[in-house]
């Protein structure tokens, strides 16, 4: 029996020695001890405008956090955002960027160096002008484009808007010599003029906001003209 219990202490001893020798030997990869990760947000949300672009998350409640650096262009670009609130409210982020098409990768990090794990940013597309260079203006009925009623009232029919289109916006000389404008809905096929001027022309400029989170409307560049004839 004493036999039995010798040779289970010794390999108890054996087995925790291993042990240790094992933790020893990983210890030489890891000199500072297991690895501490900042926390972060999992929800970061990227808002397109015009050569610009919102991004968006919620600050984290870990109290070590002092700043965030986010990259770009293939981490070729960052930036280093240390604005941060003192609870965990949310972040607005605007970049100045060029227009293309960006995937941005977002880490926290504590004084110490720690960074977070990487956050991914859905790809987003920033506007600019060769987008504006493809919009166009809502257009006419190409059966009955305006009509003039016998009380002088000038009636303009649209064409079907397109999808991403805000809404149209009508310029015109009133009865009292005043430049006067009014605001055609993307729903509304139709618009009266009641003190339109006879004679003068009409101008018309269309509005798009090519997805429903875009931070910025997006404008013809030059407005159409419509001119009427008795």
């Amino acid at each position: 029996m004493k036999i039995v219990r010798l040779l289970y202490l010794l390999a108890t001893i054996v087995v925790v020695n291993g042990s240790c020798q094992k933790w020893d030997y990983y210890r030489e990869f890891v000199p500072e001890g297991e690895k501490k990760y900042p926390s972060i947000d999992t929800a970061f949300i990227a808002s397109p405008g015009n050569e610009r672009l919102q991004l968006k998350w919620r600050h984290t409640n870990d109290p070590t956090v002092n700043r965030y650096i986010i990259f770009w262009n293939s981490n070729m670009d960052s930036l280093v955002y240390t604005d941060l609130p003192s609870t965990s409210d949310t972040i607005y982020l605007f970049l100045t960027v060029p227009e293309a098409v960006y995937d941005f990768t977002i880490h926290a990090y504590d004084a110490k160096g720690n960074k977070s794990v990487p956050r991914k940013v859905p790809a987003a597309r920033v506007y600019g002008q060769n987008y504006i260079s493809l919009l166009y203006n809502r257009g006419l009925s190409t059966d009955n484009p305006y009509l003039i009623g016998e009380d002088g009232t000038l009636t303009i029919n649209f064409s079907v808007s397109a999808e991403t289109e805000m809404y149209t916006e009508i310029k015109y000389t009133n009865i009292q010599d005043e430049a006067t404008s009014l605001i055609l809905g993307r729903n509304e096929m139709s618009i009266t003029l009641a003190d339109y001027k006879k004679g003068t022309d009409v101008l018309y400029q269309s509005t798009y906001k090519q997805v429903p989170d875009a931070i910025d409307m997006f404008y013809v560049a030059d407005y159409s003209v419509l001119e009427v004839n008795e």
